[in-house]
């Protein structure tokens, strides 16, 4: 298990590469960040994010939305994405959501 620590860390490193460049997924980029760290026994994919990051679903996603006052995820069912590829805002909000947990 991730502690929590690691988990604002690699969180913060998520935010900083979508800042850096804007049309990145969030569930690609957090999966490349948790790999990156190299933790042992660990390898995270799209389907197992929640094992690293407890916090991070969809239910979530939408609340964090909700209360920051950015665009809901909408592009789930057409995409497999949450957002579209240019809200960088609400993926930022949602980081910034799990962070303040």
């Amino acid at each position: 298990m991730i502690n929590k620590k690691q988990q604002i860390e690699i969180l913060n490193s998520a935010k900083d590469i979508i800042l850096s460049s804007p049309k990145s997924c969030l569930c690609d980029t957090l999966s490349n960040v948790i790999n990156a760290y190299g933790f042992v026994g660990f390898h995270a994919n799209l389907f197992n994010l929640t094992n690293y990051l407890p916090i991070f679903n969809i239910d979530n996603a939408i609340k964090a939305c909700k209360e920051k006052g950015v665009p809901l995820p909408d592009g789930f069912s057409r995409f497999n994405y949450w957002w579209d590829i240019n809200n960088r805002e609400s993926r930022i909000a949602f980081i910034d959501w799990m962070i303040e947990q």
